[in-house]
C-alpha cells in the first residue's frame, strides 16, 4: 500500500512540474520594449570653430518633446552663420533610454525635413560600423536669415534599408520609401535671426 502511495504522490509530481513548465511556456513574461520613449529634448549647442574642429559653448536652446510629438517651445530662433551641435536625448520614465538607440545604431536613423530649403545644412556625427548616419549627434549650420521662418520636422526610423537612396541624405522629404517603422516624429518652427545683438538669437519661444 505505501508503494502504491509513493507511486502516486511521485505521479502527482512529475504531473504539476509538467503543468508548471507547458503554464510558463504558454503565457511567457511579456519583454518591455526599451525603445518606446515617452519623451525627447534636442539641444541645440552653439559651437566656435577652431582650425578642423569645435568647441562648445554654454548657449544652449532646448525644444522637449512629450509622447505625442508635441514640442515646447513650439518655435525657437538661430542665429545665421552660426553652427550648433544638435544633441538628440530620448527618455523613458525620466530615465536617458538613447543608449539602446545608438547600440543599434545600424537599424536607426534620424531625418530632419525642412519646409525651406536653403536655410540649413546638417552633419551626422554619429555613425553605425558601415559609416552611415544615425542623427542623435551632428553640426547645424543657419545659411541665411531672411526674415521668414520654417517649420522642422525631425522623425526617427527603426528597421529601414540604411543603403536605400532615399536614406542617403539627412533632408530627404522621401526617406519613407527606405522602409522601417517610426519611433518618433516632432515638429517645430526655426526663425533664423541676423547676426548681432538685438535680434533675439539663441531664444525659444
Amino acid at each position: 500500500m505505501r508503494k502504491f502511495y509513493r507511486q502516486l504522490l511521485a505521479g502527482l509530481l512529475i504531473g504539476l512540474t509538467f503543468f508548471s513548465a507547458c503554464s510558463k511556456k504558454d503565457n511567457p513574461v511579456p519583454e518591455v520594449n526599451q525603445e518606446e520613449a515617452d519623451a525627447a529634448v534636442f539641444n541645440f549647442i552653439l559651437l566656435e570653430k577652431h582650425n578642423d574642429h569645435y568647441h562648445e559653448k554654454k548657449d544652449t536652446v532646448k525644444v522637449s518633446f512629450d509622447k505625442t510629438g508635441h514640442a515646447s517651445p513650439h518655435h525657437m530662433h538661430l542665429t545665421e552663420g552660426e553652427h550648433y551641435r544638435l544633441k538628440i536625448v530620448m527618455y523613458y520614465k525620466g530615465k536617458d533610454i538613447t543608449k539602446e538607440y545608438t547600440d543599434e545604431g545600424n537599424i536607426h536613423q534620424f531625418f530632419f525635413v525642412p519646409t525651406k530649403e536653403g536655410y540649413l545644412d546638417y552633419v551626422y556625427e554619429d555613425k553605425d560600423a558601415k559609416g552611415r548616419g544615425i542623427g542623435f549627434t551632428g553640426i547645424v549650420k543657419v545659411l541665411k536669415a531672411d526674415g521668414g521662418a520654417f517649420d522642422l520636422k525631425a522623425v526617427l526610423k527603426h528597421g529601414l534599408n540604411k543603403d536605400h537612396p532615399a536614406a542617403k541624405a539627412w533632408n530627404n522629404p522621401k526617406f519613407m520609401d527606405a522602409g522601417g517603422e517610426t519611433d518618433f516624429e516632432g515638429e517645430f518652427e526655426i526663425h533664423p535671426s541676423p547676426a548681432g545683438p538685438g535680434h533675439g538669437e539663441h531664444e525659444g519661444d
